[in-house]
């Protein structure tokens, strides 16, 4: 998020709204929360994991550590009722291509008239080759882990590549 911060978001980051598409348990949503998105939402297809991400949410409101509203939808990524205004989608590596190029194409339709508003930032890149064509990358570098992730997440690469992409603009 640092990085994103660095490379000059065209928003403010009350204006966003932070979509984790495949949010799994929500780890990721949780963080975002503290940041104080417009809002942030969680997609994640599997039931029992939404259930555990909407779980983690509660807890994590009660305990006074979202300053975001978070909301976890249970359903297909590709079938998301986009929110208004500009969106900061993250990703860890969620879908395979197939889905990937079917979720680019539904993002660029529906940022096509606003591209400003879009900004991708995508973590275990396996699928990059989505977006090589609509998309200028901002950045990319290979982020190492802090300690604490690594004690959260014992079977992550500690050197997962994070790129971000925006909307080029036509």
């Amino acid at each position: 998020m640092k990085k994103w911060f660095e490379s000059g978001p065209a928003h403010a980051i009350g204006d966003y709204t932070f979509v984790d598409f495949g949010c799994g348990k929500g780890r990721a949503v949780l963080l975002a929360s503290e940041m104080r998105f417009r809002e942030v939402v969680g997609v994640e297809l599997n039931t029992g994991l939404a259930e555990l991400a909407q779980e983690n949410a509660e807890v994590w409101t009660k305990a006074g550590k979202a300053l975001s509203p978070i909301r976890i939808v249970c359903g297909d990524a590709l079938e998301l009722e986009w929110p208004e205004g500009p969106c900061l989608l993250y990703m860890y590596n969620p879908f395979g291509e197939q889905v990937m190029r079917q979720l680019v194409e539904r993002i660029q339709s529906r940022f096509a008239g606003r591209p400003r508003d879009l900004e991708v930032m995508y973590q275990k890149p396996e699928q990059a080759v989505v977006f090589g064509d609509g998309f200028q990358m901002v950045w990319c570098e290979a982020i190492a882990m802090s300690e604490e992730d690594r004690v959260a997440d014992p079977v992550a690469d500690p050197k997962d590549e994070s790129q971000a992409y925006r909307l080029r603009v036509s």
